[in-house]
Parts: structure tokens; C-alpha cells; sequence
């Protein structure tokens, strides 16, 4: 098996992919009101959604796992880091926004 991708539907989509290019950079795939990034073989997307509204009552329902080799530079891990992802040897994203 291999995890393909991951759609994060929100109503307000283009908040999310700006959230996502602070942590990983320009997106790969932009496509309308979608935005992709690439991590390791599968897919991150992010996209319109018309049954999510409002603000997530349970934000930290859903907590997934970044496993990288390396943090990089230190500059690059501090940068991530700000913004809540955790970058490290297995990562976290647990602040992330509401929508």
C-alpha cells in the first residue's frame, strides 16, 4: 500500500494554501482554486469544499506525521518551526488553522 494523497477541503481555501506555502513552499500544483504540494511519493492538496463551514470545532482531530531525513539548515527549521509544523526528524503539524 501506499498513501496517495490528502485533500484538506475548507471554504476559504486560498487561507489554507497561504498557511501551507509558509511551511512548504511554493505549491507543486496549482489548478483553480486547488493547491498541491509533494511529500515524499504522495500529495497534500488543498481545495474548495461545500459541505465546510464555519470554524473546526475539533482541530486537532486529525494529526499526521512528516518524516524527513534531515531538518536542514537551521534557518529552514526555525522558519517551519514558527509556524507551527515541527520539522524535525518526525514532524507535526499540530497548530494548524481552524478552517
Amino acid at each position: 500500500m501506499n498513501l496517495n494523497s490528502i485533500l484538506i477541503g475548507s471554504e476559504d481555501p486560498k487561507r489554507l494554501t497561504e498557511y501551507y506555502t509558509k511551511l512548504f513552499g511554493k505549491p507543486a500544483y496549482e489548478a483553480g482554486d486547488f493547491s498541491g504540494w509533494q511529500i515524499g511519493s504522495g500529495w497534500m492538496t488543498v481545495g474548495p469544499h461545500d459541505q465546510v463551514k464555519g470554524k473546526n470545532t475539533h482541530p486537532g482531530r486529525v494529526i499526521w506525521n512528516i518524516e524527513a531525513d534531515r531538518a536542514g539548515d537551521q534557518s529552514d527549521y526555525r522558519n517551519r518551526t514558527r509556524w507551527g509544523s515541527g520539522i524535525g526528524r518526525t514532524s507535526r503539524l499540530s497548530r494548524n488553522p481552524r478552517r
